[in-house]
């Protein structure tokens, strides 16, 4: 005569379950069967949402693994649109290889940022969109503050560190959230010639988030002295934020 072993309720499980395990007569297991007497309904609080809210919907299912229904919700996302991963998130094997720059800089945390074969440790602070498309990640080296750019599809590799930073400039970066990436503003190639001959070392152009004029300098300081907006009105922006550096 068949055993029945029942296990109820399981422990180290997010909700109710139980397992029951059918033994032969000579104690060989001949089937199991795993029950989750619950109904939790996600499936339909999902039908007829939008496929961008499908991340902050499924997260809440469990709140010991969400990141594997993050996972499963990118998945479906992409496969909504007919996208694939950039080769840079590929390589990390996650879809979004950009959320581990976003959050240490939302946490004010140095990134070791692996970039043509060398570790460099930088401080995030915004990413910006070439004519061309490509990404840019702007931040500044933390041992001297000087200012760096990054093509995000030839980052090797990004980690999180402990080691925090005071901003230097407006941080853009957000922990959540769709991806703001401005497009970065251009110069002729005649123009950044003369200047270069003009002078020596790079130009920064800072930009006002206020009225959105922007301002070229020979240092990296983001302070506005007072100006008017596009309109001629004073306007009250004293910080900018580093958009472009033109050598």
């Amino acid at each position: 005569m068949s055993k029945r072993i029942t296990i109820d309720p399981i422990t180290r499980l997010e909700g109710h379950g139980k397992i029951e395990i059918f033994l032969t007569d000579e104690g060989d297991v001949d089937n199991v069967y795993f029950q989750v007497p619950e109904l939790r309904g996600f499936e339909k609080f999902c039908e007829g949402r939008p496929v961008e809210e499908l991340a902050q919907i499924v997260t809440k299912i469990c709140g010991v693994c969400p990141g594997c229904h993050h996972m499963a919700s990118g998945k479906a996302a992409d496969a909504v649109y007919g996208v694939e991963p950039p080769p840079t998130a590929q390589a990390w094997h996650v879809d979004v290889p950009l959320e581990i720059i976003r959050f240490a800089a939302a946490k004010r945390l140095c990134i070791d940022l692996k970039y043509k074969n060398e570790h460099r440790l930088i401080e995030p602070y915004s990413i910006r969109k070439t004519e061309d498309g490509h990404l840019i990640l702007y931040g500044a080296r933390h041992e001297d503050g000087q200012p760096r750019s990054y093509r995000v599809d030839r980052i090797q590799g990004a980690i999180a560190t402990s080691v925090s930073f005071s901003p230097r400039y407006t941080i853009e970066l957000t922990a959540s959230g769709p991806l703001h990436a401005p497009e970065t503003e251009r110069v002729s190639t005649r123009r950044t010639s003369s200047r270069v001959r003009s002078s020596n070392g790079p130009t920064y152009v800072v930009e006002c988030p206020y009225c959105d004029r922007k301002f070229r300098r020979k240092t990296n300081s983001t302070t506005l002295k007072a100006h008017k907006d596009k309109d001629g009105y004073p306007c009250s922006g004293r910080h900018g934020y580093l958009i472009d550096t033109i050598y």
